[in-house]
């Protein structure tokens, strides 16, 4: 089915991959993403979303492995995968720069325990006790078990 020359074209590989997410063909979709060489960030956008909108959440975040850090911060600002909670915690926690981090942490519409917790964790781990301090005293609910 995939023809090898066409493969590495940046405008075939992206619309390919969508028509299979639209034909519910994820494998072939992934398939067709790991033989391409540098993927560029149309085509990891529409990785992502189809797999979110599969709701397939854990292949949602298996590529951003591949991803160097500048990658996902970038596809973060372009996609509305900060609105799914497991989503969203988890690219808190692939932030290697705290204050993205945090101003992501803050762009997403909605937080449960989890996000807070994995925020104030990375700043603690970096050992940022004001933030953790600053955090802590925004949260909405504390002490739940």
């Amino acid at each position: 089915m995939i023809i090898h020359g066409l493969l590495q074209s940046r405008r075939f590989a992206p619309k390919s991959a969508v028509a299979f997410f639209e034909s519910s063909n994820l494998q072939s979709a992934r398939q067709l993403f790991d033989q391409i060489l540098q993927p560029d960030t149309v085509l990891w956008n529409v990785m992502f979303k189809g797999y979110a909108e599969a709701g397939l959440h854990r292949e949602t975040l298996l590529p951003f492995s591949q991803m160097k850090r500048r990658d996902v911060h970038c596809f973060d600002l372009r996609t509305g995968l900060r609105s799914n909670l497991f989503v969203g915690t988890s690219l808190i926690e692939r932030h290697g720069d705290m204050a993205a981090a945090e101003e992501f942490f803050a762009s997403m519409p909605v937080h449960d325990v989890q996000s807070w917790n994995t925020i104030l964790f990375g700043d603690a781990d970096g050992e940022d006790i004001g933030a953790c301090v600053r955090f802590f005293a925004i949260m909405p609910v504390k002490n739940v078990f």
